[in-house]
């Protein structure tokens, strides 16, 4: 098997964040529908938490100047990582602390955004993966 090329790689990435983003809009709708505007509101809200730390994640990972060499490669991946974990501890406090969450639906969309990702990765051709 060959490895993605560095651009089917970002478009991966992004397609991945925008599917995310889909989840998210569904999940909220649901949640708004069955248990009220909190409800739903708190769902786009967990949703939107981990699509904000996955985009963050993608743009510095593929950022142009990380792909010169391995070490930049991964230095860009592992500071992505870091951002996205970061990123997401201070939006979940700030969410928690400035609106009345509901934390079910909060935790669920959250959950379902990361299943996104792990989705992709079973459900992308193999042919895709090639590049």
């Amino acid at each position: 098997m060959q490895p993605l090329s560095q651009q089917h790689a970002r478009r991966l990435a992004y397609r991945i964040v925008a599917y995310q983003v889909a989840v998210t809009g569904v999940i909220g709708a649901l949640f708004f529908l069955l248990a009220g505007s909190r409800a739903g509101l708190s769902g786009i809200l967990g949703g939107a938490i981990n699509v904000i730390g996955c985009y963050a994640q993608v743009r510095i990972a593929f950022a142009p100047g990380n792909a010169r060499d391995p070490k930049g490669a991964a230095r860009g991946f592992y500071l992505g990582e870091v951002t996205k974990f970061a990123v997401i501890v201070a939006l979940f406090a700030l969410a928690i602390k400035w609106y009345p969450v509901k934390l079910l639906p909060m935790i669920l969309a959250f959950a379902a955004t990361l299943m996104v990702f792990m989705a992709a990765l079973v459900l992308t051709p193999h042919d895709e993966r090639q590049g």
